[in-house]
């Protein structure tokens, strides 16, 4: 099994080859991860001296370079904050997410049921608009202006199965018959289809020395949107735990980096 991701782009080709999964005690695993799952609010934002505008349109010529359909840019007047509830609600969250990859990891299913899910912080029992937004709050801006980028890039999985099947044919040899069964190979192939979903928001108020840019990269599968109670094929889980979306965010949030950096 392997899959082939471009580090500096962020259109992944992948492919998979094997003969049989080896799951035998997690035939399913749950489909919720983001690419802030991995690398945390703070890992998912960076600051840049140029305009919002400007930043605006080297996100988008960077993601429409790469295979991405831009299918919506929206302007308005929003910026991001990581409250301290945030913080501890992310805190608990992503220690959560680490027991829950460390029994997928190792096929335990009795490890994943008894993993401890009490003692939620109260930072996570706050009102949130969207589920995404446990470890950061959006806050309204007197002044200054915001963008939204919305982006979609289409990433099928093609698994390549090989095996053997049984053949049963008949032998005539003079008036005595036998049944005969031989071992043929067989080799078939299935396109699954997973997409990334991103969401790109570029903030500053007047008050702000910096621009702001948070990035944030959801699996898709079929259609379905990782979210809260979904869960996918265990075999799916290099594709659907959402560390490649956490490379395509690294890669977009080092362009912007690069650019504050040389100008160029």
């Amino acid at each position: 099994m392997f899959i082939k991701v471009s580090w500096w782009g962020i259109a992944p080709i992948i492919a998979v080859t094997f003969s049989a999964p080896a799951i035998a005690g997690i035939d399913r695993i749950d489909f919720k991860y983001t690419s802030i799952a991995h690398l945390g609010f703070g890992g998912s934002v960076v600051t840049t001296p140029q305009d919002p505008k400007q930043t605006l349109d080297l996100v988008a010529n960077f993601l429409r370079s790469n295979g991405v359909t831009v299918t919506k840019i929206e302007e308005g007047k929003t910026g991001f904050t990581q409250t301290e509830g945030d913080r501890s609600c992310e805190a608990w969250v992503h220690s959560l997410y680490r027991a829950e990859w460390s029994a997928f990891s190792r096929n335990k299913f009795k490890e994943y049921k008894k993993i401890d899910r009490s003692g939620m912080p109260a930072g996570c029992s706050s009102p949130k608009a969207s589920w995404i937004q446990y470890a950061y709050t959006p806050q309204a801006m007197e002044t200054g202006v915001s963008y939204t980028i919305n982006g979609l890039i289409d990433r099928p999985v093609t698994f390549n199965e090989s095996g053997i099947r049984p053949s049963f044919g008949t032998i005539f040899s003079g008036y005595s018959m036998a049944n005969v069964i031989s071992m043929v190979p067989t080799q078939s192939s299935r396109t699954s289809n997973f997409q990334t979903f991103f969401f790109i928001h570029i903030w500053k108020d007047a008050n702000d020395d910096r621009t702001s840019v948070f990035a944030l990269g959801i699996p898709r599968s079929d259609g379905v949107e990782a979210g809260p109670n979904i869960s996918i094929g265990a075999f799916y889980r290099p594709y659907a735990d959402a560390r490649i979306e956490s490379a395509a965010v690294g890669n977009i949030l080092s362009v912007v980096m690069q650019k504050a950096i040389t100008g160029k």
